[in-house]
C-alpha cells in the first residue's frame, strides 16, 4: 500500500483513539457502561497503528496547530507516532478498561463514581498525551497532567486520612522530579533555541552534557518511583 496512504490511515488512528474518549469528560453524568465500551472502542482503535507500524516498521509525527509562531521559536501541537506510543498506547487502554470493568462492581453504590470515571480518563489521555508528545512543552503537559490525575485519584476517598497523606506524599516526591525535567527544559531552550524533540536530538547528536542529562534523569527516577524517591508509590 502506498506509504501516504498508510501515514492517512496511522494518524487518523492515533487522533481518534484520544478523540473517543472525550465525550464521557464533557458529558454531565455519563453511565459506566457508556464510558467503558469507548475505552474498550478506542482500545481496538489503537491496533491500527501498532499493526502498521508492526508489518511496515513504519513511524510518523501528526502537527496539528502551531501553539507559539515566534522568529527563532516554534512551537506546534504535535504527536509522535513511533514504537513506543504504537505500544504503550494499547496497553494503557487495555489496563485502563480492566480498571472500568472492577470499578463497575466494586464502586457500584459509588454516589459519584462517574466523576471517578472522568478522573481515570484525564489520567489515560494525560499519559498518552506525555509519550506521544513531539516537543518539551507538549511533554511538560502531559507530565504535570500525570502528576495531577494521580493526586486526584489517590486521595479520591479523601474522609480517609491515609488517602490524604498518600496523595500529599506523592505531589511532594513528584516535585523533585518536576525540577529535573524544569531544569532540561531551561537548559535546551537557552542552549538549541529549541523545545522540538527532533530538532534537538540533530543539534545535540554525538555530544555529551550533563545538565541536561541530569535533569532528565532526576525527573526519571522522581516519576518512576526509582530507590531513593520511591516511598510515595507503595504508600498510594
Amino acid at each position: 500500500m502506498n506509504s501516504n496512504y498508510l501515514t492517512l490511515i496511522m494518524n487518523s488512528g492515533a487522533l481518534l483513539t484520544i478523540i473517543i474518549l472525550l465525550p464521557p469528560i464533557i458529558m454531565p453524568k455519563p453511565s459506566m457502561t457508556f464510558t467503558t465500551k469507548l475505552v474498550k472502542t478506542s482500545m481496538f482503535i489503537s491496533l491500527i497503528p501498532l499493526t502498521i507500524y508492526l508489518n511496515e516498521n513504519m513511524e510518523t509525527t501528526l502537527t496539528l496547530k502551531p501553539w507559539m509562531d515566534w522568529t527563532l521559536f516554534n512551537i506546534a501541537l504535535s504527536f509522535k507516532i513511533d514504537k513506543y506510543t504504537a505500544i504503550f498506547t494499547p496497553i494503557a487502554l487495555v489496563i485502563t478498561w480492566s480498571i472500568m470493568e472492577f470499578s463497575q462492581w466494586y464502586m457500584e453504590k459509588e454516589r459519584l463514581v462517574d466523576k471517578f470515571f472522568k478522573y481515570l480518563l484525564l489520567f489515560l489521555i494525560t499519559m498518552i498525551t506525555f509519550i506521544s508528545a513531539n516537543n518539551l512543552l507538549q511533554l511538560f503537559i502531559g507530565w504535570e497532567g500525570v502528576g495531577i490525575m494521580s493526586f486526584l485519584l489517590i486521595s479520591w476517598w479523601s474522609g480517609r486520612t491515609k488517602a490524604n497523606v498518600s496523595a500529599l506524599q506523592a505531589v511532594a516526591y513528584n516535585r523533585i522530579g518536576d525540577i529535573g525535567l524544569m531544569m532540561s527544559m531551561v537548559w535546551m531552550c537557552s542552549n538549541t533555541n529549541s523545545w522540538d524533540l527532533q530538532q534537538i536530538t540533530l543539534l545535540l547528536s554525538n555530544q555529551q552534557y550533563i545538565i541536561p542529562t541530569l535533569g532528565f534523569l532526576i525527573a526519571a527516577t522522581g516519576k518512576s518511583a526509582q530507590f531513593g524517591l520511591h516511598p510515595w508509590l507503595p504508600a498510594a
